[in-house]
């Protein structure tokens, strides 16, 4: 089969004109913290991956600050109805290797498919999508103590977003800041 083919019967599958429930219902019903969600759950998928990608020590640092962010973004999200932030850090320092449905695919099911999702089974995936991000970057050599390197990466990227948005978060400057 030629990848022209495989495109065509692929299409085929597709539905046309795909507008789902669950999105409109999404962007109607839910509140902010939903969106909160939402937004980790994709920010740590993009976040892990350029960990994977980081190769010195201050890229590394400033990927796992960035995955952090994304966490506490998280528990946002669920204002902290069954822990405080710190339990669910405890997750990244405690991190063993387990099956768990990725952040993205509860998401995708919640907005195209219209499956519930449950807000507290969400922030464990994202903790646990990027503990395993965070392990897997120790595995290679990339990060020697892990608490270590959240203590410090924690530190640095309040300190980036500090300049960055210098009294709160200001949606022009996210869309211009220099990632720096």
């Amino acid at each position: 089969m030629s990848p022209a083919e495989y495109i065509k019967l692929a299409h085929r599958t597709a539905p046309d004109d795909f507008r789902p429930a669950g999105i409109i219902m999404a962007l109607n019903a839910q509140d902010a913290g939903w969106f909160d969600l939402v937004h980790a759950a994709l920010g740590v998928h993009g976040e892990a991956d350029e960990l994977d990608q980081a190769q010195s020590e201050e890229d590394i640092i400033k990927e796992v600050g960035d995955l952090l962010w994304y966490c506490a973004l998280a528990t946002k999200g669920i204002k902290y109805e069954t822990a405080p932030a710190s339990n669910w850090f405890e997750i990244i320092l405690n991190y063993r290797e387990k099956s768990f449905v990725a952040p993205a695919e509860i998401v995708k099911k919640a907005m195209f498919y219209g499956t519930r999702m449950d807000p507290n089974e969400l922030v464990h995936s994202i903790f646990q999508w990027a503990a395993r991000a965070i392990h897997q970057k120790q595995k290679c050599g990339g990060i020697a103590q892990i608490a270590l390197a959240i203590d410090v990466a924690m530190k640095k990227n309040i300190e980036k977003l500090q300049r960055r948005y210098p009294e709160k978060f200001d949606t022009a400057l996210a869309q211009t800041h220099d990632s720096q």
